[in-house]
């Protein structure tokens, strides 16, 4: 077992600044968390409003796999029903994230590298769009991340206590996103490959926290597994989309293309440095750090890589479903690129030195005004859409939105606008069902007023079919505004006064 002195201790001081850079960077994120809800979103604010019978059965049809996160926002929407409030959990997951990635890359090489790992944190894509979503990608990256720092612990220093730690937070990963719990699971067995004597001699007392997960999640695994249809959307590998799936949690998703290019670089430019001033025997590492950046990378790509390559025979990777592993890869890049400076300062002059700061710095500024762009960025913008319907719509107008998860998104801004318009009936029989459940009985479009407003998700399959229903029944297209991954159309049937 590692040594504990190996580590640094944590000071005070170093903890109060961490505190501070969480506390800075959830507080910029503040202004945007009254951003356009999205689709899943929608599922979130209505599966959270169900009673407790009605969310159990909800589970038997659709998202048994988010039951954890739906009961726990169930609970946390009965202090204030919107979306601000319910984006604060996760803003606050974000926040603690930040001051654990904090201290974890402290305890290896000090304060300039944890503030590094910490920026490369906040910065990340898929951290900043967590961070301002309803879903429970944020509580996963924390759970993960504590999950790994125990784990960690009891491989420093012992303690069986820290096994069980380890256990219950990964745990808590999976069931609050599936696919998170390859993130400590992959830090075991990172640490199993380094380390396997140590496992050998202590197995006695390994054995019970690692068969309790393994069994936890199987068992949880069997309970989800019948609904695999859920990820049915997801598309095939092509060469391009595999290349993009690669770049795991350094997502470029959204034209993010910033991050994953200057991480990549820096993390190449640092091992390059490494390598060479290991291959002139002017620089070395001690065995704890070369231990701890290899762990963290391979949190940070193993989840990745295992995702696409079953998406090679069943797809089921989706960037967002690594946000686990990125405060981990940030980590990883910011102890090789604390090693590289150590192995310049060694051989290289004043002025390189110099540069290569800079050159850092630069590249952190832009990663701050990018992760600016990421924050202002909706995932689909149901909030543009309905404002324009509520400016647009004659009062006695109805509202035609596909599918329950989509229609609670642009109901929830109507609702907000204090807007008169009706939405147009969708089937009972479908309620906890996210296929198009428009009704398409012929009353439904005798009944219908003359103006309708139909906002058109791409991805919701069926929408042709309900167009050319209210082609048949008299309505004719009269203008389309597009907003981001969403669309309003206007129908207006003229045989009947308005």
């Amino acid at each position: 077992m590692v040594a504990a002195n190996t580590t640094r201790p944590q000071s005070g001081a170093s903890k109060v600044v961490f505190a501070i850079v969480a506390i800075v960077s959830s507080a910029s994120l503040l202004p945007f968390l009254n951003k356009s809800v999205w689709k899943d979103e929608g599922a979130s604010l209505y599966s959270s409003r169900l009673s407790w019978a009605s969310l159990w059965h909800e589970s038997q049809v659709v998202d048994r796999v988010l039951l954890p996160y739906y009961a726990l926002l169930h609970v946390w929407l009965e202090i204030s029903y919107n979306i601000e409030w319910a984006r604060v959990l996760s803003l606050l997951a974000f926040g603690l994230t930040l001051y654990v990635v904090g201290l974890l890359a402290h305890r290896v090489v000090g304060m300039w590298c944890a503030l590094l790992a910490v920026v490369l944190t906040c910065t990340n894509p898929l951290m900043v769009t967590s961070a301002l979503d309803a879903r429970p990608y944020a509580l996963a990256a924390l759970a993960a991340v504590l999950s790994v720092a125990a784990l960690l612990k009891w491989f420093d220093d012992g303690g069986i206590r820290f096994l069980w730690l380890f256990s219950l937070f990964a745990v808590a990963t999976a069931l609050l996103q599936l696919f998170a719990v390859l993130a400590p699971l992959s830090a075991l067995a990172a640490c199993v490959a380094l380390k396997p004597q140590m496992f050998r001699r202590h197995w006695q007392s390994v054995l019970p926290p690692i068969t309790a997960l393994v069994v936890v999640v199987a068992a949880f695994l069997a309970l989800v597994a019948h609904q695999q249809g859920q990820v049915s959307w997801i598309p095939g590998l092509g060469p391009k989309l595999f290349f993009e799936d690669l770049e795991g949690p350094a997502s470029s998703a959204a034209g993010h293309l910033y991050y994953p290019a200057l991480v990549a670089a820096l993390g190449f430019l640092a091992l390059v440095v490494c390598i060479a001033g290991w291959l002139r025997h002017s620089f070395r590492l001690e065995r704890f750090e070369v231990d701890r950046v290899l762990v963290y990378f391979c949190v940070g790509i193993v989840p990745t890589v295992i995702l696409v390559l079953i998406t090679l025979v069943k797809p089921i990777y989706v960037d967002r479903y690594v946000t686990s592993s990125a405060p981990e890869l940030a980590i990883a890049v910011a102890l090789l690129t604390s090693y590289a400076l150590r192995a310049l300062k060694v051989t290289s002059s004043l002025p390189t030195r110099t540069v290569v700061a800079v050159a850092v710095v630069a590249a952190l500024a832009i990663l701050a005004v990018n992760s600016v762009t990421v924050s202002r960025s909706p995932l689909q913008d149901l909030k543009g859409a309905a404002q324009y319907i509520i400016h647009s719509a004659h009062p006695s107008s109805e509202v035609a939105v596909p599918g329950h998860f989509l229609a609670t998104g642009v109901g929830y801004y109507l609702v907000r606008g204090d807007s008169p318009l009706r939405l147009w009936p969708h089937l009972s029989g479908l309620r906890f069902n996210d296929a198009l459940d428009l009704n398409e009985e012929a009353k439904a479009f005798a009944s219908a007023p003359n103006n309708l407003w139909l906002v058109d998700d791409p991805s919701q399959k069926g929408m042709r079919g309900f167009i050319e229903d209210l082609r048949e029944h008299g309505f004719t297209r009269v203008n389309s505004q597009n907003f981001y991954q969403v669309s309003v159309i206007h129908f207006l049937r003229d045989h009947k006064a308005g």
